[in-house]
């Protein structure tokens, strides 16, 4: 009996112990579903891809009891290929592998969408060998120089019939391997983990197209606010056009509505007008970069702006046509509203280009009705009435005025009707608000200028007047202007006479240090101009030089030219060889072989002066002075 119960007894520890192994098998299961359910809870609830991977990988690897590692291989959309987003237990150049579809255990699992187990070393040798040298050499450097894992185990990642990656475990120092159980367990975190991750980048998509909508917000509700205040600020300046406000409010407007400086200029760069009115603007006009942006747009006539040290400038042309009547300047430093500004100065140029013609308009029909009395004179056509000299009793004084070669390193104002214009609107302004009458035309590409004599001459300078003129022409356009001034002339009927004398001394005299020259002052030289209006003299003159015109004729130009500039420097073959760029040697046979042609010879003051009075009447009546250029282009030989 005590062997039987010995026996009965020692049976139940054998069924004790195989209860007691089915209850641990039950519990390790159950422990597995919890681990699983707080896995499941923990990644449906996350939405931060990187922590949903994270936690799948060591989560699996707690509850898989070989596991010690492992690899989160996700699909790149761009490349196709499985790249490693997350790994536990391996070294960083794991992260330099990405598979192709059945490459290794990751490739296989995403390309056949089934999981496997790979027992043993040989195994996971054998899985590896399919992989790329690139792929092996980064694996075994993740291994720390292990050949392989023990064991392997890996699960595709599925939703919705989707492969979006594989996962994959590692026996990498135990040696216990996986079973069936581990596999399904392995599936089943997969299963969660992809359904994790599609919500999370659902969620990150949601998240991204939000955010691109409330930038896209955003930015429309800037520009509608940026296009509500230029169509503001537009409206506030066509109410100065509307309105038909001067030049000055039009300044005050633009400075308002740009917060900067404005100054309104006109055609020769003078101020029309300015907001604030204070002695920076007195000084703006002067500083080199506006200068610059002047020069650039007389040359296009388009808007031109910089920018220097946070200061932005920018001109505006006003124009009718292609004719440049002033120009917009702005001076600001908002760098943030730099487009609407130069939108304002646009539109103010607009609006003043209105004012400047309206003005000009206004301006000529003035001057027409004021200048057809002075037209008539010219033409000799003298009213017989005096009631006709109302506007402009004499004694009379007349200025031509003529354009000179302009500087050739300036730009702009290459039109010399439109400098014409500017010297004769110039000239019309300094005239006017002066105790005698004015009067200011064009005519045969001179401005003609004629004022009524006042009984006290200290009451009115003209030279003074006319200098102004010329400075200023200058100065703005970098074109020479010279006037002739005449005598008071108190009968109508020489005024043609004393027109012709101070056209043709405007013509003739070629000193650039003159720029108002008074005819009564020029002694002989007047006799010169005098005498040109003669035929016998004309005719005189032609037979003197005929031999050297002939050969100037054959030989392109050099002993006529060559002799004013002899007289101009004083019969110094010094300064005339400088003058012209050539040899000494070549002036002295130039002006030998005039002599000889001639007949005339230089040392004697006699031939001297009829060479000069000669060669001055031709050049009265006949072509202009051939240029420096021609002279010297043959170089020091040329005769």
């Amino acid at each position: 009996m005590v062997n039987i119960r010995q026996s009965m007894h020692g049976g139940r520890p054998v069924r004790r112990s195989q209860t007691t192994v089915t209850d641990l098998d039950a519990e390790e299961r159950l422990a597995r579903l919890t681990r699983l359910l707080e896995v499941s809870r923990m990644l449906t609830s996350e939405l931060d891809l990187s922590e949903i991977v994270h936690q799948v990988l060591v989560r699996a690897i707690e509850v898989i009891p070989a596991a010690d590692a492992g690899t989160l291989y996700l699909v790149d959309p761009t490349s196709g290929k499985l790249v490693v987003t997350d790994s536990v237990g391996f070294g960083p150049s794991i992260f330099a592998i990405a598979l192709e579809p059945g490459e290794a255990a990751a490739g296989r699992a995403y390309y056949s969408g089934q999981g496997a187990i790979y027992p043993d070393r040989q195994a996971v040798q054998d899985v590896l060998a399919d992989a790329s040298p690139e792929t092996y050499r980064n694996f075994e450097a993740a291994t720390q120089g292990l050949r392989a894992p023990q064991a392997a185990m890996s699960a595709p990642l599925v939703f919705k019939g989707k492969v979006l990656g594989a996962l994959v475990v590692d026996a990498l120092q135990s040696h216990r391997t996986f079973g069936p159980g581990d596999l399904q367990m392995l599936e089943d975190f997969a299963q969660i983990a992809a359904i994790a991750i599609a919500n999370a980048r659902l969620y990150d998509s949601e998240h991204t197209s939000r955010l691109r909508l409330e930038i896209l917000i955003d930015e429309i509700t800037r520009q509608r606010d940026e296009l509500d205040h230029r169509l503001r600020a537009l409206d506030s300046m066509s109410q100065i056009a509307r309105e038909g406000l001067s030049l000055q409010a039009l300044a005050g407007r633009l400075a308002s509505l740009s917060s900067g400086r404005v100054l309104i200029l006109d055609g020769l760069h003078r101020q029309r007008a300015a907001e604030p009115q204070d002695d920076d603007a007195q000084r703006l006009p002067t500083r080199p970069e506006l200068r610059e942006l002047l020069r650039r747009v007389e040359r296009d006539r388009t808007r031109h702006s910089t920018v220097s040290d946070g200061v932005h400038l920018a001109v505006a042309p006003i124009v009718a046509g292609a004719e440049p009547l002033g120009y917009i300047v702005l001076e600001s430093t908002g760098s943030d509203s730099r487009g609407l500004e130069e939108g304002l100065v646009d539109s103010a140029a607009l609006i003043a280009s209105t004012v400047f013609v309206q003005e000009r308009a206004l301006e000529e029909g003035n001057v027409r009705r004021r200048a057809d009395l002075l037209h008539r004179l010219l033409e000799g056509d003298v009213p017989k009435s005096a009631a006709s000299f109302r506007a402009l009793p004499p004694p009379l004084q007349l200025a031509v005025g003529r354009l000179r070669a302009r500087d050739q390193k300036r730009e702009g104002f290459t039109d010399e009707s439109n400098v014409l214009r500017e010297v004769r609107t110039t000239t019309e302004q300094m005239l006017r608000g002066q105790q005698a009458a004015s009067v200011v035309a064009l005519r045969e590409h001179n401005v003609v200028a004629a004022w009524s004599c006042p009984g006290d001459q200290r009451l009115f300078d003209p030279v003074e007047k006319l200098e102004a003129v010329v400075r200023q022409v200058r100065d703005a356009t970098g074109w020479h202007v010279c006037f002739a001034v005449t005598e008071p002339v108190a009968d109508p009927q020489v005024l043609t006479h004393a027109y012709h004398e101070a056209r043709l001394t405007a013509e003739i005299r070629q000193r650039p240090d003159e720029g108002v020259i008074q005819v009564g002052h020029l002694g002989a030289y007047r006799l010169i101009i005098g005498a040109a209006s003669g035929p016998s003299v004309v005719e005189f003159s032609r037979r003197t030089l005929a031999a050297a015109i002939e050969h100037d004729a054959r030989r392109g130009g050099r002993l006529l030219p060559t002799l004013r500039t002899y007289l101009a420097n004083g019969a110094s073959l010094t300064a005339t060889a400088r003058a012209l760029n050539v040899h000494v040697h070549t002036i002295q046979y130039r002006l030998a072989r005039l002599e000889e042609l001639t007949g005339l010879k230089l040392h004697d003051s006699e031939d001297r002066l009829t060479l000069e009075l000669a060669l001055r009447i031709l050049d009265l009546t006949g072509s202009p002075p051939a240029s420096t250029a021609e002279l010297a282009e043959d170089g020091p030989a040329a005769p």
